[in-house]
């Protein structure tokens, strides 16, 4: 056997093994390794000389198959074919035999089944084998995941995901909230209700338009997104890497109990994969968000004036965008021109039956805002902003009063039931808990409004709850 192959890691830590298992061979370390080497070294040249040996025999039936078959091609009798099936049944079973005999023969193997300081070591190692492999992972329908591809897939998107966020707060304008760290979404609420205030104090004539993009994950282009990432400096490489996790995706249509052949996914990022929303979300909006400003700054159009030089003129949550312009036909006809190049561009879809625009300041509404493919809120009608409810003019009390019919609605469902105090307190905390803070912070509640969370409080408990323990709880 090769010095090379003695003096392998894998070997000298099996050589370790036995070196252990014999307490007499540690008086004398250096012997007790230079025998534990010898023994490996012999049992290596055992297995090397039984391979030649089977492998000799495996020639000669090789040999002999193939004279049986030549034979039949010279004389097609029964004995001739008989002969012939006769020899590669025994070759096809020394074949078997000689896989057997290896496998019981093998270095590892043999050392698993003998030694006992061998079958702990190859216990550890295998435990720690265990944390680096991928573990067995069950599919939708109960089946093992073989095919470790889509694993992958989705561990170095993963990856580019967590290095991608780290950079976003950089790259994206403040303006959009969606998954980039350190942004929150009642920043934006807030922002809309504020500017209702300062639009009817200041007498300016705003209005709000609220857009929604029809299937966007499905719909942006990639080359627009490609050139979106070159934009934004993003090097060559990272643009390839980020390729090969988006593009040639492939799907199916399941139409009565049958699947159709792979369809060539040519535009759109994948749901559920981690990359999806950041490069969707951040980076396809970012073209638009800077289109806007770049308007804004020419003079085309013209957001709410806050005071100290700025205005407010849009606000992002993935793709839910809200823009406030002054209330003038040329800025809105050219407003509905850089949206409708942004589809264009990036492939997106303008949903008009979601989108919706709203004075901030009530007034009549002029003719060519009613003329208008996008719909215009009543005053006083509600519809939801960023999952809040929103109107012009504000109406506080309204609004409180919609939050609190929806969480009733969901205690009245077991006001009959036969829970105790503890069980109602601990009902009571989880509905308040599911209701989203930034609801609650969007509206202060008046008098009448903590009378109807009193309310509320008294259909959990059944109407038995004292006034002092009322009022703590809430």
């Amino acid at each position: 056997m090769d010095y090379k192959v003695l003096m392998q890691p894998e070997v000298l830590e099996i050589a370790k093994a036995v070196w252990l298992e014999h307490p007499s061979w540690a008086k004398d370390k250096r012997k007790g390794w230079a025998l534990a080497l010898g023994r490996i070294r012999k049992l290596l040249m055992e297995v090397r000389t039984e391979e030649r040996r089977k492998e000799r025999e495996l020639h000669i039936l090789e040999s002999t198959v193939e004279e049986a078959r030549n034979r039949i091609q010279q004389d097609d009798s029964i004995e001739a074919r008989e002969e012939f099936e006769e020899s590669l049944m025994t070759l096809r079973k020394k074949e078997q035999k000689r896989a057997e005999q290896l496998r019981r023969n093998c270095l590892i193997t043999w050392l698993k089944e003998v030694d006992a300081s061998s079958k702990y070591f190859f216990a550890r190692l295998r435990a720690k084998h265990a944390n680096e492999e991928m573990t067995t992972i069950e599919g939708d329908t109960g089946t093992i995941i073989e095919d470790q591809k889509d694993i992958l897939e989705e561990i170095i998107a993963k990856r580019f995901a967590i290095r991608l966020k780290e950079m976003l707060p950089r790259l994206i304008d403040t303006q959009q909230i969606g998954f980039v760290a350190g942004r929150n979404i009642i920043d934006n609420i807030l922002c809309l209700r504020l500017g209702q205030e300062l639009a009817q104090t200041t007498d300016q004539e705003v209005i709000f338009v609220k857009l929604d993009f029809m299937k966007a994950y499905d719909r942006v282009a990639h080359g627009f997104l490609w050139a979106t990432l070159a934009a934004m400096g993003m090097g060559e490489a990272t643009i390839t890497r980020i390729k090969g996790l988006v593009e040639d995706g492939r799907s199916e249509v399941h139409i009565n109990g049958d699947f159709t052949e792979d369809i060539l996914v040519g535009r759109g990022v994948r749901q559920g994969c981690p990359l999806a929303p950041l490069l969707f979300a951040t980076m396809t909006t970012q073209p638009l968000m800077l289109a806007l400003r770049e308007e804004e700054r020419i003079g085309n159009i013209q957001g709410l004036n806050i005071g100290g030089g700025r205005t407010l003129l849009h606000q992002l949550l993935v793709d839910d965008t809200g823009i406030c312009i002054t209330a003038v036909e040329s800025q809105f006809n050219r407003l509905e021109e850089v949206i409708g190049e942004f589809e264009g561009a990036s492939g997106a879809c303008l949903n008009l039956q979601k989108s919706i625009m709203m004075q901030l300041r009530p007034r009549e509404t002029p003719t060519w805002l009613e003329q208008s493919s996008c719909k215009v809120a009543e005053p006083g009608k509600h519809f939801l902003y960023m999952g809040v409810l929103t109107s012009s003019p504000i109406d506080e009390g309204a609004i409180a009063a919609e939050i609190v019919q929806k969480m009733m609605q969901k205690l009245k469902h077991w006001s009959n039931k036969l829970l105790s105090w503890p069980a109602k307190t601990i009902l009571l905390k989880h509905v308040l808990a599911a209701t989203p803070l930034y609801q609650l912070l969007s509206v202060g509640l008046c008098k009448d409004g903590l009378t109807t969370w009193k309310g509320c409080a008294g259909i959990s408990y059944g109407g038995g709850m004292r006034k002092g323990t009322q009022n703590k709880l809430l």
